[in-house]
């Protein structure tokens, strides 16, 4: 999003310097590139009860709901959405970190929160709230930084701090292996991972691999993951 971290407090009472960020920004990676859709469109279909956490403005609930999806929800801290979503979708506002989510247990086909965990400050709270809103078979795809390229290792090594996560950008949550398996794991089965394109610095100019998970595992700045609720 290009924003210094926020607390939620400070998150609520800066909705319009949020807003503007977000109508200049660009979606994030996964969802730019189609790879979001795609996956949702595979494990989904028009009738699937689905929540979108971190909607922002809305872009891809609006995409979804032109693809005649008809059972799209909402979630975000405050509103940011762009008018024409906000008229075909309504938004609860909450903070997914302190308070459960407004389902039931069992009631939803798909959760979506693309570049929204790496964000969050109780991201534990809310995968466990995930897995109880989730039907048994259900699939929570989400992305977080990739800390486990090469450039994240070596900045780690040499500097402390690692690649996505720096004193200037609003990026909190990192999950080591062991971390993820013990949040997520217990609940959901890892069935898919992507990487976004990885590349190489050389001579100013970004030397891109091909579109294959081995080199974006190792170079890739993002990855996602597609998890099934046990």
């Amino acid at each position: 999003m290009g924003l210094p971290y926020l607390p939620p407090e400070d998150i609520l009472s800066q909705n319009t310097n949020i807003r503007s960020n977000l109508a200049q920004g660009r979606p994030t990676w996964c969802v730019r590139s189609g790879l979001a859709q795609s996956l949702i469109y595979k494990r989904t279909n028009a009738n699937s009860a689905i929540l979108e956490v971190g909607c922002g403005a809305g872009a891809l609930a609006s995409e979804l709901i032109e693809k005649g999806y008809k059972k799209i929800a909402l979630v975000d801290i405050d509103d940011y959405l762009m008018e024409d979503v906000r008229q075909k979708v309504d938004i609860k506002l909450l903070d997914v970190c302190f308070n459960p989510l407004p389902f039931n247990d069992n009631t939803l086909d798909s959760v979506l929160a693309f570049a929204i965990v790496e964000h969050l400050e109780n991201p534990y709270f809310f995968a466990r709230e995930v897995s109880r809103i989730l039907k048994k078979g259900g699939v929570f795809f989400f992305s977080v930084p990739n800390i486990f390229s090469l450039r994240a290792k070596l900045g780690f090594m040499f500097r402390g701090d690692i690649k996505g996560y720096s004193e200037t950008n609003n990026h909190i949550t990192l999950f080591t292996k062991a971390v993820f398996n013990k949040v997520f794991c217990k609940h959901f089965v890892i069935s898919e991972i992507y990487f976004d394109q990885g590349y190489i610095s050389l001579l100013g100019k970004k030397i891109r691999f091909p579109k294959m998970n081995f080199f974006g595992k190792w170079f890739g700045a993002k990855v996602l993951y597609v998890l099934e609720k046990k």
